[in-house]
């Protein structure tokens, strides 16, 4: 899956509060969703009639940014500034294709991991307990905001790509070439005994000229 590398999302103003203390973000966004690539190896099963495929893709490291307010029981508020990296966003899918070829696979499942995020802070001058405060709530808030934001987008999309699978005119191209490479390896299993046996001929033909040589001497 490959758009623009830099890609950004945009995410939704988001609000919490946390005892006394609550925090309000805004212009939050992300780039670097632009490419998505395979990581480790596909998984495929069956169960039911029923081919059951497992991938999963990742993306590179992330960086974003947003703005923030703290305020304390109403009676303070302190804005600031946090970029941010994200290790990278994984997504492990599972597609179930029938065996009726002339069905395109369906996606059943949609997992997202979201690697460690690093913060970077601005503004925040010598709050030291909102900073900390800060620093505990707003990984986690990220990493919900960017699974909110992606999952449904992306089930969307791989359905797309699916809906565009056709199973059967895969098969059909595929079988010649498989057909063809099973025949080249039957011709060169078979040019592999022929040359075997030619050397078992050669070894016995040696065998009884040294045996005359023996009987001679």
């Amino acid at each position: 899956m490959t758009y623009d590398p830099n890609y950004s999302l945009q995410f939704p103003d988001y609000s919490q509060s946390a005892g006394m203390f609550g925090v309000y973000m805004t212009n939050m966004w992300v780039s670097g969703l632009g490419s998505f690539y395979r990581v480790g190896n596909m998984t495929v099963s069956m169960q039911n009639n029923v081919v059951q495929v497992g991938v999963s893709v990742g993306t590179d490291e992330l960086m974003g940014n947003c703005h923030w307010e703290l305020s304390a029981a109403g009676l303070y508020s302190h804005p600031g500034a946090t970029s941010f990296t994200v290790e990278y966003v994984q997504v492990e899918a599972k597609l179930n294709q029938a065996l009726d070829i002339r069905k395109h696979p369906v996606l059943e499942s949609l997992d997202m991991t979201v690697g460690n995020i690093q913060l970077r802070h601005e503004g925040t001058g010598t709050l030291d307990y909102a900073l900390e405060l800060l620093i505990n709530l707003l990984p986690n808030i990220l990493r919900y905001q960017i699974v909110d934001a992606l999952e449904d987008p992306l089930r969307r999309r791989f359905q797309d790509i699916l809906n565009t699978v056709d199973v059967e005119k895969i098969i059909n191209e595929e079988i010649p070439k498989l057909e063809k490479m099973i025949s080249q390896r039957e011709r060169d299993s078979k040019q592999i005994n022929i040359t075997k046996n030619q050397e078992t001929v050669i070894e016995e033909s040696v065998d009884e000229e040294e045996l005359d040589l023996n009987a001679e001497m």
